[in-house]
């Protein structure tokens, strides 16, 4: 969304030393439970849409 205009020079970063450090996003569920496959499906695609994003860390699911 403001990758080009930051590339173009367009939009410049400011605070940059203020920036909050990466945060991992975590997907929680019982593990005493079978996951719905539909649960499965959910986490597989939020999965591959984040690791498209580079600002975001993903971690696969056990």
């Amino acid at each position: 969304m403001y990758e080009e205009g930051l590339a173009s020079g367009e939009l410049q970063t400011v605070l940059d030393a203020f920036a909050p450090p990466p945060a991992p996003v975590q997907i929680v569920y019982a593990a005493n439970r079978l996951v719905p496959k539909r649960a499965l499906a959910f986490m597989d695609f939020i999965a591959a849409a984040f690791a498209k994003i580079p600002q975001l860390t993903v971690s696969p699911h056990p």
